[in-house]
């Protein structure tokens, strides 16, 4: 999800007047502090535009991409998350660093913990291999060889491999780490937030609902002394893609109309066929001026 098509999307849509209140933007949480700010090469975007896009626009985050509110617990790394912001923000003053441009936290949690996690799968597979264990893999084609040799032709080191990192789970920076079958890290909930912009063109991000999972599906759920109103003050927006609205006539005008059409037609059709049938008679070419006027 890179700011800068989120940037794009924004600015087109502004000139398309697709703005609040009429319409909600819907962009990904993870992006850094006043990304809507920097330089994206887009000369007919500034900075003032984003901000009355971004103006009520929703923000959703899963929650494994945060670090863990609890700043106090000890994660198997041996760092708290509070010690582990404390960390980041010193070396993101490295110049090394600020040359590379790194943003403010972000998403670098749950990229620490992603490293944290390829390590273990390793260790668990490297102590599966030292007992020649294959983990329920000897129907896969192939052969058990140490890590170093491993290659993507051999299957069963592949299966091998697969299930080691499923095997994962630990407490990580940004909680609790395990994979389902599929191999992606199960969350609790999704979280929402809105932007608001201030007066002063301040932009600040409030959290407003979670989507919770669980055994009976996903429930939507507002955060205290939040609803539906308090978030668009001046309505709701419509409830999906835009379109555009006809206007209907009443049904006795439909009638009226359609009455008066096929008189009319009727009408035209016998002055046609007395025409076509007595076109040599006298008495219905001298008539034939005032039909063609009444037509």
């Amino acid at each position: 999800s890179d700011p800068k098509m989120s940037y794009t999307v924004l600015c087109d849509a502004y000139y398309r007047g697709r703005m609040a209140p009429k319409y909600v933007w819907l962009l990904p949480g993870l992006y850094s502090r006043g990304w809507w700010k920097l330089d994206y090469g887009n000369a007919s975007c500034t900075p003032d535009i984003l901000r009355k896009m971004l103006n009520s626009t929703l923000a959703y985050t899963p929650d494994g991409y945060f670090v863990s509110e609890d700043k106090d617990t000890v994660t198997f790394s041996g760092l708290t998350p509070e010690q582990y912001e404390q960390e980041y923000s010193k070396r993101l003053l490295w110049k090394q660093y600020q040359i590379q441009n790194l943003t403010e936290f972000g998403i670098s949690g749950s990229s620490f913990d992603a490293t944290w996690a390829l390590a273990l799968g390793l260790h668990i597979a490297s102590e599966r291999l030292s007992k020649n264990d294959s983990f329920g893999c000897d129907h896969i084609p192939g052969e058990l060889v140490p890590l170093e040799e491993f290659h993507y032709q051999n299957a069963r080191m592949g299966c091998l491999l697969r299930k080691s990192f499923h095997a994962v789970t630990f407490l990580g920076i940004t909680g609790r780490i395990t994979f389902n079958s599929n191999g992606s890290r199960i969350v609790n909930f999704v979280l929402f937030e809105q932007y608001h912009v201030a007066g002063d063109g301040a932009v600040s991000k409030k959290r407003v609902a979670d989507i919770v999972f669980g055994n009976n599906g996903s429930k939507f759920v507002y955060k205290e002394n939040v609803t539906a109103e308090s978030l668009w003050p001046d309505g709701i927006p419509y409830d999906g893609a835009a379109r555009e609205r006809f206007h209907h006539n009443h049904i006795v005008l439909i009638i009226t109309y359609s009455i008066c059409a096929t008189v009319g037609v009727v009408y035209c059709i016998i002055c046609l066929i007395f025409n076509t049938t007595f076109r040599e008679n006298r008495y219905a070419m001298v008539s034939e001026s005032s039909q063609h006027e009444v037509v």
